[in-house]
């Protein structure tokens, strides 16, 4: 409630100032942002596992850029890798999900039309090499994308970093709820986050090497 209110008077201002070109240049920018009303960690988190699991890299694109938007320009170095890393995470599970489906033209097309990522980083540098691995699920590279608990690792990671990135946000005093704040799970992982805000790699105890039967 809170947003749309200060979104309303912003409109209104812009319309008293005979502000056209700024209000459209709003109103073009709201229609595309893949975040409004969904200022919740584990929304946004739901949208990212959505758009993987229906191999949607158009609507990942539109996540990550809304969240670099926001948050792009007040991360720090650390934050920053994170964020690089996190997000090339989710377009690798992506993929894998693909390779599970057979989609290997959907792999390969992936690479070809990108532009999100520079394949020669050390990032991606051997990843264009998985369309064309036989078992993936059995290489040293790709193996632990096919460990059961995969996903539920990358999922809290995100939601324990998406909360850091909000803790730092200024805090807004309501007087009543708002439909854009936090869920009551969110808000206890923020508090822990608020506590300590050094990330810890979760994925430094996942399993390289057995997939799922």
């Amino acid at each position: 409630m809170t947003e749309f209110i200060c979104e309303e008077f912003v409109r209104r201002y812009l319309l008293s100032h005979n502000y056209t070109k700024t209000l459209a240049a709003l109103d073009a920018e709201s229609s595309s942002d893949s975040l409004s009303d969904c200022f919740q960690p584990s929304l946004i988190v739901e949208r990212i596992n959505r758009a993987i699991s229906d191999l949607d890299s158009e609507a990942l694109d539109r996540i990550w850029k809304s969240l670099n938007d926001c948050f792009g320009s007040t991360l720090n170095q650390q934050n920053s890798e994170r964020f690089e890393s996190l997000k090339a995470y989710t377009y690798k599970t992506l993929l894998i999900e693909a390779m599970k489906t057979k989609q290997i033209g959907y792999v390969n097309n992936f690479f070809s039309t990108q532009v999100a990522f520079d394949l020669t980083s050390s990032t991606w540098t051997n990843w264009t090499v998985l369309p064309f691995t036989k078992d993936p699920q059995n290489h040293q590279l790709f193996a632990r994308y096919f460990v059961k608990n995969w996903t539920d690792v990358l999922t809290i990671s995100l939601c324990n970093f998406l909360c850091v990135l909000f803790s730092s946000l200024p805090m807004v005093s309501n007087t009543e709820p708002s439909t854009g704040s936090l869920s009551a799970s969110d808000d206890n992982q923020l508090s822990q986050s608020r506590s300590n805000l050094a990330i810890v790699d979760d994925f430094a105890d996942l399993p390289l090497a057995r997939s799922s039967k």
